[in-house]
């Protein structure tokens, strides 16, 4: 079973432009590949949690989580958007499933105190996840994470589905975005990014923000055995032709060669 993972954010979620994504995933499964979504959030997890008071506080792009902000996290991405996207895809006849990664303790993180009730992922429950996609089924994984005693932790999505792939020893992880790949200073897309790269850009503040967790993902999925990682935006070519090599993004890479 040849198994990919896509990780989704931004205005991807939205409802006028998830039907792009769906898309790029009915050409997958007709592809023969077995399909987990991991979708973050963010965007709407600041909005609602504005309307109760809460301010959006963030350390390189994760988001420092307090209790209140945790329970508004778990309403958006396990219900909200969740249920949305599920929604999504059986209007389009693609069969799938809802859950997160507290369902079954599925992904077990480790506590980061310094951030609040967050977590970094530390075990997936594999055997379950091949299962479900044995059965034909896309999986819609929210990044809600267990603590390992029955309590839940936030967890940045990029780093769920590193673990995910990781676990499933996929043979890619697309982490879609809304820009088209990594960027260089002169705002070109990057076809290939390595760690030397990496932190070169980072240190120039080339690379910021929310990117920064991003690449880190891929790497430690790479490390985990993924096979190739794509930071990309859907709809421009598509993920099946990325996938055979053709295309845009910026393929992360191990090696150490220097792309600039």
């Amino acid at each position: 079973m040849k198994a990919v993972v896509l990780k989704v954010g931004g205005r991807l979620l939205d409802e006028a432009t998830w039907p792009v994504v769906v898309a790029e995933v009915a050409g997958l499964r007709r592809r023969g590949r077995a399909v987990v979504i991991v979708h973050g959030g963010g965007p709407e997890i600041t909005e609602v949690g504005a309307r109760f008071g809460l301010e959006a506080r963030f350390v390189q792009g994760r988001r420092v989580t307090d209790p209140a902000t945790l329970a508004v996290a778990e309403m958006v991405l396990s219900g909200t958007i969740n249920r949305r996207l599920v929604g999504g895809l059986q209007r389009r006849g693609i069969p799938s499933l809802g859950l997160s990664g507290r369902d079954l303790d599925l992904i077990v993180a480790r506590r980061r105190p310094e951030l609040g009730e967050v977590g970094e992922p530390v075990r997936v429950r594999r055997e379950v996840l091949q299962a479900l996609l044995e059965k034909g089924w896309v999986v819609v994984l929210s990044p809600i994470c267990s603590d390992g005693r029955g309590r839940a932790l936030n967890v940045n999505a990029d780093e769920v589905a590193a673990a995910v792939a990781g676990a499933l020893r996929a043979e890619c992880l697309f982490l879609l975005t809304d820009p088209p790949g990594v960027l260089n200073a002169a705002g070109r897309v990057l076809r290939r990014l390595t760690p030397k790269t990496f932190d070169r850009l980072v240190r120039a503040g080339v690379i910021q923000d929310g990117m920064i967790p991003k690449v880190e993902a891929a790497l430690r999925a790479l490390a985990r055995g993924v096979s190739r990682v794509l930071i990309t935006g859907p709809g421009r070519v598509s993920l099946v032709r990325q996938l055979e090599g053709r295309g845009g993004g910026t393929w992360v890479m191990e090696d150490a060669g220097d792309a600039g």
